[in-house]
């Protein structure tokens, strides 16, 4: 973004988001030669709007600093999330990089706006060009509460603020037919996995594969899958990186075919879809190989370029258990309650938060939340 004047007065004629009457959003622009963040608070229920940007130096140096800084802490959280005793140190390791977040990016006067005006559950949009800072794990001292569980979290491009029907659908309901569970390759618990669906929707509707018999899904495969009427595509394997620092999902042995690059995202479509990649930092930056901009890109960045219904990821490593658990639980809330995508995600956080479990801090949102369904379980 080059003009920032112009982006506010573009979203006052347009009542902000998606017209609607009441919202709270960031604006976030990362200018990348002048090596700065400039943070608005957007607040339609203001008559005078905060256009008085917080500045914060940022280049990549720092970018990859602050990549650093919570890969390093978030590795162990994911391998000691499965102790329950060790929940409580959890949530404390955490609540000190959403203090750091907040003092880096944030002030009072956007924290107090926000917590004053909008409720536990309520949407709060974050429209940004950068994708490498963890706003879920920002901390409310004042009710102890970080933002990803407290509120509905939803990551969007800049121009879904300027323009609310650019790439999306036009329809916040969709009827589901079909959904593809793509299961990796050396993925533990794969069993599990092959089950996870079960008892959740109709057996009919979900295509996967068995890797006990070596089947996998090429790319070639997920391509023809989103050019079909597949409405879900639930992607259970490793996020990895190659010799090269490019990040790529493994869907079955280590070979070309079966290796889903962040860069041949560009060249699918995946308007109307819902996508649940439950790999490995699925929504995190690549952690080498900082160059052009590109090179701090994510899958979740990458397919809200090209247009989507929803996408679901992870913001650090996930042990195959806890992917399976929250995987489940979501489901049970988006396929058999009939919540909207961005209520299941969380009530399923609520559901977790309330066992003190930090599971659900660790999942990220790009997308529309009041994308629902119109499916009944088949028992």
């Amino acid at each position: 973004m080059n003009n920032n004047v112009t982006v506010l007065k573009d979203l006052d004629e347009n009542i902000l988001i998606n017209k609607q009457s009441k919202c709270i959003a960031l604006l976030i622009d990362w200018n990348q030669y002048k090596k700065k963040i400039s943070i608005f608070l957007l607040n339609t229920m203001l008559k005078n709007k905060i256009k008085i940007p917080i500045i914060v130096p940022a280049d990549y140096n720092s970018a990859n600093d602050l990549i650093k800084y919570f890969d390093s802490h978030m590795f162990e959280i994911a391998r000691s999330i499965k102790d329950e005793s060790s929940w409580s140190n959890i949530r404390f390791r955490l609540r000190g990089l959403g203090d750091m977040i907040q003092r880096t990016y944030l002030n009072k006067v956007i924290l107090d706006t926000i917590r004053e005006n909008l409720k536990e559950g309520e949407c709060l949009k974050i429209f940004t060009n950068e994708c490498w800072i963890p706003w879920e794990f920002v901390f409310d001292s004042s009710d102890g509460q970080f933002w990803g569980e407290k509120y509905i979290l939803v990551r969007d491009i800049i121009e879904g603020a300027i323009n609310p029907s650019a790439k999306k659908p036009d329809k916040y309901k969709k009827n589901l037919t079909k959904i593809i569970h793509a299961i990796g390759n050396d993925t533990k618990c794969s069993s599990k996995l092959i089950n996870m669906f079960n008892g959740i929707c109709n057996e009919k509707l979900i295509d996967y594969n068995n890797p006990a018999h070596f089947q996998y899904y090429s790319v070639s495969d997920i391509k023809e899958s989103i050019e079909s009427n597949v409405d879900i595509i639930h992607f259970s394997c490793h996020a990895r990186i190659d010799e090269h620092g490019n990040r790529y999902l493994q869907l079955g042995p280590k070979n070309i075919d079966h290796n889903l690059y962040y860069f041949m995202l560009e060249t699918l479509d995946f308007r109307g879809k819902i996508l649940f990649i439950n790999s490995c930092s699925s929504l995190l930056p690549q952690q080498e190989g900082f160059g052009p901009l590109k090179d701090l890109t994510t899958f979740g960045w990458l397919v809200s370029q090209s247009g989507y219904g929803a996408l679901i990821g992870s913001l650090s490593p996930i042990l195959s258990t806890s992917a399976i658990e929250f995987s489940k639980l979501f489901y049970s809330k988006f396929l058999c309650e009939g919540l909207s995508i961005g209520q299941s995600l969380y009530e399923s956080k609520k559901q977790l938060k309330t066992n003190n479990s930090p599971l659900g801090l660790l999942y990220g949102f790009f997308g529309n939340p009041s994308l629902d369904k119109q499916i009944r379980r088949r028992k």
